[in-house]
């Protein structure tokens, strides 16, 4: 199958029970690939990576219905550029020709009417989401505000921390920052793992 184009299923299949399907085996793959599931968790996308997640498998289903002869490499390419531009996520486990040519094998089954497989599929493999940020807007602002109203460094240690773990955290940031400020320069920005 590599290699193999992905048919067109018409200007209406996305209003369609095959189109539906198909959004669903979308969600379903997308959902269980790791790349993707750890860049929502870790809220690499920003705040909102839950809901960029939701979008990338909307737009990755449009584009199938929009485009001709869809192959799987550049079926690749859009999703690597999509992982790139939301997540700021390069994919290089070797994900993304397993996921593009599944992508493309479950467009050609529910554009042949291959329902039943489709079906089994979603529901064998649809999952949610990673939580990553769900919460609704208002209730992401209280969040903020709490985080924001937090003890700083030099004020009062939260209960179970201690004092001197905080000054090393400090200690660790004011290190980090010379690193940091180098690569900054370049486009670029060094994250060092903290110790806890």
């Amino acid at each position: 199958a590599a290699g193999r184009g992905c048919l067109r299923g018409g200007v209406k299949m996305a209003e369609s029970e095959s189109g539906q399907l198909f959004a669903r085996a979308v969600s379903a793959v997308l959902r269980e690939w790791p790349a993707l599931a750890m860049a929502v968790e870790q809220q690499f996308g920003g705040h909102f990576s839950w809901q960029k997640a939701t979008w990338l498998e909307e737009v990755t289903a449009q584009w199938f219905w929009d485009n001709e002869g869809i192959q799987s490499g550049e079926l690749e390419d859009f999703l690597a550029t999509l992982m790139d531009q939301e997540f700021d996520t390069i994919v290089d486990d070797g994900s993304l020709p397993q996921v593009s040519r599944q992508l493309c094998e479950l467009f050609l089954q529910c554009s042949t009417g291959a329902h039943t497989e489709v079906r089994q599929f979603v529901a064998a493999h649809l999952k949610e989401l990673p939580a990553g940020n769900r919460a609704p807007h208002h209730q992401q602002q209280q969040e903020q505000q709490q985080q924001a109203e937090a003890p700083q460094l030099g004020g009062e240690a939260p209960e179970g921390v201690l004092a001197g773990d905080l000054q090393e955290e400090k200690e660790d940031e004011e290190q980090g920052e010379g690193s940091a400020s180098e690569g900054e320069e370049e486009g670029w920005k060094v994250v060092c793992r903290s110790r806890r």
